[in-house]
């Protein structure tokens, strides 16, 4: 994933792309693990993925971009977007720690509660 990330900014930068490179974020985060067990069938601990701040990063960007501007996500109001990003990151990161993920957009979950 993280070499898609300056392409996923590049999308953000585009007239009303930031919702669709935030929504495209939030999508590869939860799905860009390959799940793996130990000999005896347990979770491996994942720690932090090399993706986990690059992409934190990337959608803290666009959610400030947002916020400055101000925009709707197809006449969805930007708090009604932001509460639903909020969930998918509590989802994702109840998830992921499943398979011992931390450090799941971090940041953004901060940025978002604010």
């Amino acid at each position: 994933m993280v070499e898609i990330i300056p392409e996923i900014k590049a999308l953000g930068k585009k007239q009303h792309g930031e919702c669709l490179a935030g929504e495209l974020l939030l999508y590869l985060g939860i799905h860009s693990f390959v799940p793996m067990f130990d000999k005896d069938g347990n979770p491996c601990n994942y720690g932090k993925r090399d993706s986990d701040a690059p992409a934190d990063e990337a959608l803290v960007e666009l959610i400030t971009a947002v916020n400055d501007s101000e925009n709707i996500y197809h006449d969805i109001p930007w708090e009604t977007k932001k509460a639903d990003w909020l969930q998918t990151i509590l989802s994702g990161k109840t998830q992921l720690s499943t398979m011992g993920v931390d450090g799941y957009f971090e940041k953004s979950e901060c940025l978002l509660r604010a």
